[in-house]
């Protein structure tokens, strides 16, 4: 399980960071909430970001629980 938690967790944290780099660099033409079109028509979305927030907190769940000694 510490091994499973530690994947999660990384690719949590690549997921965020890929995210973080890629939406930064786009300049939004259309934005509405959940999703956004760039200047070459593609529509892109900021879901990533959640689940890589939602791996990293898993995978440091699991990781606790793991660890625990009863």
């Amino acid at each position: 399980m510490k091994k499973t938690s530690i994947i999660l967790m990384v690719l949590g944290v690549i997921a965020i960071a890929i995210c973080l780099f890629y939406f930064r660099s786009q300049n939004n033409v259309v934005d509405s909430l959940p999703m956004t079109a760039n200047p070459k028509g593609e529509l892109t979305t900021e879901w990533p970001l959640f689940i890589g927030i939602i791996l990293v907190f898993v995978g440091g769940t699991f990781y606790s629980i793991s660890t625990e000694k009863h």
